[in-house]
């Protein structure tokens, strides 16, 4: 937009002299209609017109075509969370890895094997089994690398994980220091949740060991010590991890990209919808789905076990809203809190679905909350506030105020 330094419009007649006047002008561009904001000075003695006194200062723009587009930005601006990809582009360390699976990857004995992602291959490793073992023995091997683990207790699954430590450090060095992480192939937690909401017949699963499902190649970086038969009595000797360990940090990436392989590689065996929902209804190791009837959630809930079975990835803990869906799920195979119920008569119990409370029977999500022990103060309250797990906003008209204290 061209303006001359003095141009004069007949706006403003009757204001007092030296007012600051705020003018919005209308101006025809390539790209659309165009609304400026302008600021000048009613000239003293002239008070029927504007004199511009420099030259037009653009205080606000705003283009008519793109607002739909600003306000979006806006939007995902306020909320992070609600993004229409959700694909971040790949670092040069990302795509380095995925080059290095690609090249690695190979179904063996019905699993998909992949080796480690070292940054640098062939570096070697200076031998850290007193580390592990907390005694100063050793062996001369430079491509031996001894993990020390430990065990976490799961207190509401009663269950006792064990946890390498892949981060320990000896001689400045770690086995995660030399691993590339990979890309972050998990699918958007706000997605797979939105997807399952969609339609009427729901059901979720999860494939069993999941990191232990990928064999890898390089078992020797993955030494460990152990007693013989869990004899505490007897000498401690190695042992070797040959699949992807918890507490790796390119563990998830694999795994994660095995089971999108087994997809790929089984594109002309399954139907699209089988081969869709491997790609974009699993989070990490649990799938959660909806189909239109139950007719169909039976078929691609088979075609999904048949394959993820595939890769050697095998699906259980299944929980559904349809008692009929269940019915053709070997009692084995179903969800702990179903196995035992008559599912012609019993109520369907409430499933965690991502960390959200999943009412089968209702087919509606709950949220249980455990009050705290808490100091009435913005900390103490915010506190409280935060510990909601609340990944759809549906509890914001409710949490909100108590935020704006």
């Amino acid at each position: 937009m061209d303006k001359d330094d003095s141009r004069e419009e007949d706006i403003g007649a009757g204001e007092p002299e030296g007012t600051l006047a705020i003018v919005p002008v209308k101006v025809k561009t390539k790209q659309g209609n165009t609304i400026i904001t302008t600021y000048a000075f009613l000239d003293p003695g002239r008070s029927d017109t504007i004199r511009w006194i420099k030259p037009v200062v653009t205080a606000n723009r705003i283009s008519v075509v793109e607002i739909e587009e600003l306000l979006k930005q806006q939007v995902k601006l306020d909320f992070p969370e609600h993004q229409h990809k959700e694909r971040l582009e790949m670092s040069r360390e990302d795509h380095k890895f995925m080059e290095s699976v690609s090249n690695s990857v190979k179904l063996v004995d019905g699993h998909y094997s992949i080796g480690l992602p070292l940054k640098e291959k062939g570096l070697d490793f200076p031998n850290n089994r007193r580390v592990a073992e907390q005694k100063d023995k050793a062996n001369q091997s430079k491509r031996s690398w001894y993990i020390p683990h430990h065990g976490v207790y799961h207190p509401k699954k009663r269950k006792l994980r064990v946890v390498f430590d892949c981060g320990a450090t000896y001689q400045g060095t770690s086995l995660n220091a030399r691993l590339l992480q990979g890309p972050d192939l998990t699918n958007s937690l706000i997605g797979v949740l939105t997807r399952f909401r969609q339609k009427n017949i729901a059901f979720m699963a999860d494939i069993e060991a999941m990191f232990h499902q990928v064999p890898e190649e390089d078992s020797d970086l993955l030494t460990f010590l152990w007693w013989p038969d869990g004899d505490l009595s007897s000498e401690l000797e190695e042992y070797q991890m040959v699949v992807h360990i918890f507490g790796a940090t390119s563990s998830p990436s694999c795994a994660n990209f095995a089971l999108q392989q087994c997809a790929r590689d089984n594109v002309d065996d399954f139907s699209p919808e089988a081969v869709s929902s491997m790609l974009r209804n699993f989070y990490v190791d649990d799938c959660l789905k909806s189909m239109e009837d139950e007719r169909k959630a039976v078929i691609i809930a088979h075609e999904l076990k048949t394959l993820c079975n595939k890769g050697g990835f095998k699906l259980n803990k299944w929980v559904s809203n349809s008692r009929a869906l269940l019915q053709t799920i070997p009692e084995e195979s179903r969800s702990k809190e179903i196995k035992d119920l008559d599912l012609d008569k019993s109520t369907l119990p409430v499933e965690r679905a991502l960390g959200v409370q999943w009412c089968t029977e209702t087919d509606s999500f709950h949220f249980k909350f455990t009050p705290q022990d808490k100091p009435l103060t913005r900390r103490g309250i915010l506190s409280v506030v935060s510990s909601i797990f609340d990944p759809l906003g549906m509890l914001s008209p409710v949490i909100l105020p108590a935020k704006q204290i």
